[in-house]
């Protein structure tokens, strides 16, 4: 397969990224196109042809456009080079359901990574989401959730989500 997509990825780039800006439940950046384009499109694509080095989920989320000093930043990383088989397995395991690319009777893995739990799941709107540490990334509300194509909440809040896959 690498071979016959050899002239798409000339140029190619070592991780994947997905970001999103939300104002008080509005989508100004992300959202459920550019996170479905993105993880059946390039997710897909990049983990056909490279190994994952770490994924990573950064979060700022507060009432910062009224007190940027209340904004709580976390900053949370899966680093595969040194982890267990079963981590390594467990990740690809979810990098794989949120790419498509796993057969259609899976619909969720957990995988432990350090002290953290990662969650993905295919949603009813048949989207996968992901969240850190909790039980259900279609339902959570938390700050850690990616789950673009998700019911939108109206929040006072804004939050800044950065998905950051990185290859060798």
């Amino acid at each position: 397969m690498k071979e016959s997509l050899a002239p798409l990825i000339s140029l190619e780039l070592n991780y994947f990224a997905y970001s999103e800006l939300s104002v008080m439940g509005n989508y100004f950046v992300g959202g459920c196109k550019p996170w479905t384009v993105g993880t059946f499109g390039d997710l897909y694509f990049s983990n056909q042809l490279m190994k994952v080095k770490s994924i990573k989920l950064v979060t700022l989320q507060g009432e910062v456009h009224s007190s940027p000093e209340d904004a709580v930043t976390e900053s949370i990383e899966c680093n595969i080079e040194n982890a267990s088989e079963e981590t390594v397995t467990g990740l690809n395991n979810i990098i794989k359901l949120m790419s498509g690319d796993v057969d259609s009777t899976i619909t969720s893995s957990t995988v432990t990574c350090g002290d953290h739990i990662w969650n993905s799941h295919i949603c009813s709107h048949n989207k996968a989401a992901l969240c850190i540490g909790c039980d259900d990334p279609c339902s959570a509300e938390n700050a850690l959730v990616l789950n673009s194509c998700g019911e939108r909440r109206h929040s006072s809040k804004t939050t800044i989500r950065f998905f950051i896959l990185y290859k060798p």
